[in-house]
Formats: structure tokens, sequence, C-alpha cells
């Protein structure tokens, strides 16, 4: 019994692309790394909705009404809509054609995706300030934009995040609610801008619920 060679190559060739293929995908889908500016896990700024079936499956892919605060919602994508650690809600540039991501955002009590150097929700007002490798200012809670952070300050975070929030946006809010840490609430409610140094953020030391990754 002869071989033919030149087919036994052609094959093993054949065999090492669909391995790639099938590894890729995989990584896709279980790459849930967060490059700020350039990509979402698989998402970058070129995705459409068609995309995301092919790389998350479709079940796992829906059309919903994304939430952008004080009421307000867009047309959008939702992305593994029944796993809350998974979870991402897409809005698009071309909302019609579902196509061009404006912004990626996730929330919620934890979640499997995140920023370098590990930035996620849960992630704490002090380990931010280490990160950052000084203080920021972020606004007031108990509103719809509650905690957000509005300037690093220009420490290590706003290179990477842009100062004004134009790649990420972070949200922060307490975790624990008893008589002393009210007393400490009571003093940076609201919509004013206060100091990541504030005595009352410092003892309330507010953790990420919300991350937005902006694409332009």
């Amino acid at each position: 019994m002869s071989i033919n060679i030149k087919s036994v190559k052609k094959l093993s060739a054949c065999l090492c692309i669909c391995f790639f293929i099938a590894v890729s995908n995989s990584f896709a889908q279980t790459s849930f790394q967060i490059i700020p500016g350039v990509k979402v896990g698989a998402i970058n700024a070129q995705t459409s909705e068609t995309d995301l079936k092919k790389i998350y499956g479709s079940k796992n892919v829906q059309s919903g009404e994304i939430g952008l605060g004080e009421g307000e919602t867009v047309p959008g994508t939702i992305i593994y809509p029944n796993s809350p650690d998974k979870r991402l809600e897409i809005g698009w540039k071309d909302i019609k054609g579902k196509k061009f991501p404006d912004f990626v955002q996730f929330g919620g009590e934890k979640s499997l995706w995140k920023i370098a150097p590990g930035i996620s929700i849960g992630t704490s007002l002090k380990t931010l300030e280490q990160i950052n490798g000084k203080s920021f200012v972020l606004l007031g809670f108990e509103f719809d934009y509650s905690g957000t952070v509005v300037s690093w300050n220009g420490g290590k975070l706003a290179r990477k995040f842009g100062n004004d929030g134009k790649f990420v946006t972070l949200r922060l809010m307490p975790v624990t609610y008893d008589k002393l840490s009210q007393k400490y609430m009571d003093s940076v409610i609201g919509d004013g801008e206060f100091s990541s140094k504030n005595k009352s953020m410092q003892k309330l030391n507010p953790k990420v619920y919300s991350v937005i990754v902006e694409f332009h």
C-alpha cells in the first residue's frame, strides 16, 4: 500500500488550520480582558452584532434596551444576558445596522471582565488610589451617576483611561450600610465632586459597581 505524501501534507495543513480556528474561537469566548480604547474581549471598534453571534454563539447574544441613567435607554445588544458575571451591554454607533460599538458596559456584584492590572467590579477606592499612584476625584452618592470618577488627577490611570473618562468610566459606591457608615454617607451625597482622600470617602472605601468602556 503506497502513501501519497502530498495528500498527507494537505490533510495535516487542513487539520492545523481547523485546530487554530477552534482554539481562536475558544479563546475569544473565554477571554475577559479589556484593553481601553482597543477591545473588550473579542469586541473592537469594527464589531457587529452578527460578529458577536459567530464569536459567542447566537444563544448568548440578544437585542435589548441599554440603560443610560435617569430613565434613558438606547437599543443595543446584550451578551450572556443570563450570566451576571459575564454579561455585557453594547450600545452601537450604527443603531439600525447594529455595528460599530459606541460603548460597552457591565455592572452587578461581580464580573469576569477585567482591565489590567485587575480592575473590575468590586475594586475598592483605596486599591484604585494605589494603582493610580495618587488620589482622584469622584462624584457623591445616591443619584443616577453615583460615585462616577471624573478625574484621575494626572495619575497612571489618567493615561490609561483618559483623565476625563475618554476610554473608561468607573462608578463606585459603598457596600456597607450601618449607623456609622451612614454618618459618613451624609457628607458625600449628591453630584458634588469629592477627593478620594476625603475623610468620609476613606472611611467608606466604596467599590466599583459599574464600568463603561467607550470606542472612539
